[in-house]
């Protein structure tokens, strides 16, 4: 808990999961809303394959170009998922805006595959910046704070925020500006990718000397 580098991570992977719990409870209402009439096996199929697809590829490419970058550079680990968030967050802000499903899909598919890359920097710097003897408890409290913030917050968010707009903006609108709000909290999580990455190299070697006594 006194590793700035943790708590760095630890808000960032909190912070964008905040927006990706958010958008896994409700897009597909907002899709049902937005289109009449809309096939929704076809689209629950659609969406599971995109999660499927594009989330987990981009797990695995995430972990795979920080683990090659961070070779030479341990700041890689914050700037991974940091760069794939400028690149996933407006992807995700116009994927409510456009009116072809077909468009707003293909948004999405871009703001999944780059929320994935945030795992597997996040928690193998859960693992190597704590003492040996407390790793299983630093990633059991990585995933507290993840789920209170994130699993807590983010559905909850949304669904006050659009239940309180309703009357005034009608179903449609009132989910759709509550669901851009989630441009919020990406935004912070993208300032602590960052600023994780200006601590990381003196934390690591820290973490290093530690775990050599």
């Amino acid at each position: 808990l006194t590793i700035p580098s943790w708590w760095g991570m630890c808000l960032g992977i909190s912070l964008g999961s905040f927006g990706n719990y958010a958008i896994s409870t409700w897009i597909i209402d907002f899709y049902v809303r937005a289109h009449a009439g809309l096939d929704i096996t076809n689209l629950l199929i659609v969406m599971g394959i995109i999660n499927g697809t594009a989330y987990a590829l981009g797990v695995w490419l995430g972990g795979a170009i920080t683990d090659k970058w961070g070779k030479n550079n341990k700041r890689a680990y914050g700037y991974v998922p940091a760069i794939a968030l400028l690149i996933g967050t407006p992807a995700f802000f116009l994927s409510l805006q456009v009116e072809s499903l077909a468009w707003s899909l293909a948004l999405m598919t871009v703001l999944l595959f780059t929320s994935g890359a945030n795992l597997g920097p996040s928690f193998a710097l859960a693992q190597t910046l704590a003492p040996i003897k407390v790793r299983a408890m630093s990633t059991a409290l990585f995933f507290f704070v993840l789920n209170i913030i994130a699993l807590g917050g983010g559905p909850t968010f949304v669904g006050i925020l659009s239940k309180s707009l309703t009357d005034q903006l009608g179903q449609v609108e009132a989910l759709r500006i509550s669901m851009s709000w989630l441009v919020v909290p990406y935004i912070l999580s993208i300032i602590a990718f960052f600023w994780t990455s200006t601590r990381i190299t003196h934390d690591w070697k820290v973490a290093e000397q530690r775990n050599q006594q």
